[in-house]
């Protein structure tokens, strides 16, 4: 089956997600910069980078060698 998960805790548009290679986590930055990491298998949230980024999430990717660091990019013309 599928599953349904709801989560409405970011202070704008969602414009990037990314997956944890193991399913565990998920990422998503939204518009205002703000970067958070959901458990998914408690429906909690993990960690929220609230300064990342100053203008919007475009992308977002965890390493496939270093599954811990996650990478985010973002329109203020900066990868972290």
């Amino acid at each position: 089956g599928s599953t349904t998960w709801q989560y409405s805790q970011f202070k704008d548009v969602v414009g990037a997600v990314a997956v944890h290679p193991k399913g565990q986590f998920m990422a998503a930055g939204d518009d205002s910069g703000e970067v958070q990491v959901l458990d998914l298998e408690s429906s909690r949230l993990y960690k929220c980078l609230r300064q990342a980024h100053s203008n919007l999430v475009s992308g977002l990717a965890f390493r496939p060698h270093r599954p811990w660091e996650l990478l985010s990019s973002a329109m203020d013309m900066s990868v972290c």
